[in-house]
């Protein structure tokens, strides 16, 4: 029997179904930060291809992607891996923020 993941572990434990589009929507929205233009097809070869190829081989944490992003925009568009590293950076703080304070209220 053959099993084919394609599942993302979110920070909540949920899982849910892949999506590559969400992948290139946040590069997308990192180029735009740094008015880098991309080429589509660079991003799909080298960024979202074998993240594609490491999800159908097992189901991966949503961090361990979004690192996998990282490594990748850093060969190919340094100015956009630095604005996508800022902008996860930037969300880690809220999540957290957000969990001290319901922590707090508990």
């Amino acid at each position: 029997m053959t099993v084919y993941y394609h599942e993302v572990i979110k920070r909540d434990g949920l899982r849910e179904r892949f999506d590559v589009i969400k992948i290139v929507n946040a590069i997308q929205k990192a180029a735009w930060a740094t008015g880098t233009e991309l080429d589509y097809e660079v991003v799909q070869q080298k960024i979202t291809a074998p993240i594609e190829r490491a999800v159908t081989e097992r189901a991966m944490q949503v961090e361990e992607i979004q690192d996998m992003v990282e490594v990748a925009l850093m060969q190919e568009y340094p100015k956009v891996a630095k604005a996508y590293i800022l902008y996860r950076d930037t969300r880690n703080r809220e999540r957290a923020k957000r969990e001290a304070a319901r922590e707090q209220n508990r």
